[in-house]
């Protein structure tokens, strides 16, 4: 019998408003090209709601946990809030649920990156030139798929994870150019 748990959201973002513009791009390309659905506050707490009850909720819904890390994530009320309800079932983050996003470099005095996500192995988006990269990453992270490796020539490529596949067939494509 399966433990499974169904959840709502495939990725919960986490972040500061100002990065607000940037997030929503994030949260568009997932479920647009990766069919990931996203809790984004601006889209999923509506007139009406308790807002720290809808953020609850919106963690208590989704499969993984984006966080967003930036000087402004960093010193936000809300985002600290956030990592607290996220952290509740997993301190540790054994399951692997917390996915830190760097956005962008905190370099301000006293600006520390919070010591729960020290530790926590990270997808850098700091350099927007690797966005694509590091977007296909994360959705095959959301989505349970292994890291990509590098396939071998004549391995069958329908067999690879859609999101990997062209990439992979592409590297393969320019190996074989070399050779």
């Amino acid at each position: 019998m399966s433990d499974a748990v169904s959840y709502m959201y495939d990725l919960f973002l986490s972040y500061s408003s100002q990065d607000g513009e940037w997030v929503q791009k994030l949260a568009r390309d997932l479920e647009a090209k990766y069919v990931l659905k996203c809790f984004l506050d601006k889209w999923d707490i509506h007139p009406g709601d308790n807002i720290k009850i809808a953020l609850r909720n919106g963690i208590r819904a989704s499969q993984r946990i984006g966080f967003v890390i930036s000087p402004d994530s960093i010193q936000s009320d809300w985002a600290e809030f956030e990592q607290c309800l996220a952290a509740i079932d997993d301190p540790s983050n054994r399951s692997r649920r917390l996915i830190p996003l760097y956005r962008r470099t905190c370099e301000l005095p006293g600006c520390l990156v919070p010591e729960e996500f020290r530790m926590i192995s990270y997808i850098d988006f700091r350099d927007d030139s690797q966005y694509q990269n590091q977007l296909d990453r994360l959705a095959q992270e959301v989505k349970g798929y292994p890291p990509q490796r590098w396939v071998a020539e004549g391995t069958d490529h329908t067999k690879i994870h859609p999101v990997v596949a062209t990439e992979v067939v592409d590297k393969v494509d320019s190996l074989n150019s070399y050779c």
